[in-house]
């Protein structure tokens, strides 16, 4: 591993499949997926401090009973996108929620495509 990613802290549990992306300032945030350490889905986001290079709660969190195996993406003018996914007891979530701040997520209207 480079030096240059060796010194990042920690995530302060340990997680799987979480959202993840950019937000407009360049930080990489991680959002939901699943908390190894409680075998629950997170509603958390946490986004890399370049200055302390470890990684911080964001305002912004997804709905309560969060979200696991959601899909995500970013833009410049959208910010980070997060859609779908599981909830803890298994329910499928359809939504999607965007920021670009992380301090809130805005709920973002889904628009279905006929095949």
């Amino acid at each position: 591993m480079p030096d240059c990613l060796a010194s990042f802290g920690q995530l302060p549990f340990q997680l799987s499949r979480p959202s993840r992306g950019l937000l407009p300032d360049n930080r990489p945030t991680v959002c939901g997926g699943r908390n190894l350490d409680t075998s629950s889905s997170s509603s958390v986001c946490l986004a890399l401090d370049p200055a302390s290079r470890d990684w911080v709660q964001l305002q912004a969190a997804l709905p309560s009973g969060g979200l696991d195996w959601s899909g995500s993406s970013y833009s410049q003018s959208w910010g980070l996108v997060v859609t779908g996914g599981r909830k803890t007891d298994n329910s499928l979530v359809d939504l999607a929620l965007r920021t670009t701040d992380g301090n809130a997520f805005v709920n973002q209207a889904l628009v279905g495509v006929v095949l």
